[in-house]
């Protein structure tokens, strides 16, 4: 029989965990790392108690830490998924993106059937330059989330720079479909009629995403591109220095504006 200070432990540790799922779905991630850190004082070594600090950690940007704590959870839960899937994400951001891609995996052979594991693999895919092994992904995740706007406009980003333009318009017109105001899904239509030699097409939807976000530097940066093509240089040096004074790093806006001058 459990002597009556573990079965308190044990109470007080679920507790702990409660706690620290009602802050996650809250975004309170200050105090999901202080339930956690208390949970942990009482249950070292709890799994799920470091699944919450990593969360919360990550969120709170301190990533290394975040790591380290997915990397000691997954020493007594090796094959949780969403333990490795959130160790996946931590490792993209890290910049470490085959470690990521090896997590995302992972937990796939445990749990194919998790939308947002196929779309997490299929961003890190596109990020690392591999457009055609990235699409298949998207459409798995889409197969199983297919209300996932985020994933519609990332399927319409791999088509588009693999030239599937037809099916990239297609993709983001769903996307807008679902949510009229997502910026990514108006400007994505922007480029895709941009690079199929529609300019004038292009500028129209670059000002509709604009009308949406009037700072999105990505937007201007489109907008610009095409008036430059239409033969509007004056307009669009103006944008190309509008998006880079809201985005110093934004290297093409600077690369397309001295390709201008």
């Amino acid at each position: 029989m459990p002597s009556p200070n573990r079965g308190n432990e044990a109470e007080q540790g679920e507790q702990r965990r409660a706690r620290c799922r009602h802050c996650a779905q809250a975004g309170d991630w200050a105090a999901a790392l202080s339930a956690a850190d208390r949970g942990l004082r009482l249950l070292a070594g709890d799994p799920e108690l470091l699944f919450f600090r990593g969360l919360a950690l990550r969120r709170m940007g301190r990533n290394q830490e975040a790591l380290t704590a997915y990397e000691t959870a997954l020493l007594r839960a090796p094959d949780q998924p969403d333990l490795l899937g959130n160790y996946g994400n931590a490792l993209r951001d890290a910049g470490r993106n085959e470690e990521a891609l090896a997590c995302y995996e992972r937990a796939l052979r445990q749990a194919p059937r998790l939308a947002w594991l196929h779309i997490n693999r299929a961003n890190v895919l596109a990020q690392s330059g591999r457009f055609v092994d990235a699409i298949p992904a998207y459409e798995e995740g889409l197969r199983l989330a297919p209300e996932a706007v985020e994933a519609w406009c990332g399927l319409g980003r791999a088509c588009l720079d693999t030239g599937r333009f037809e099916q990239a318009l297609n993709c983001y017109d769903r996307a807008r479909s679902l949510d009229p105001r997502c910026v990514e899904a108006v400007a994505g239509a922007g480029h895709v009629l941009f690079e199929s030699g529609q300019a004038e097409r292009s500028v129209a939807a670059f000002e509709a995403a604009l009308a949406l976000d009037a700072g999105d530097a990505d937007s201007l940066n489109g907008l610009a591109m095409a008036l430059q093509r239409t033969g509007d240089f004056a307009r669009a040096e103006a944008l190309f220095s509008r998006a880079l004074s809201l985005d110093p790093g934004f290297a093409a806006a600077r690369y397309n504006r001295a390709l201008l001058r």
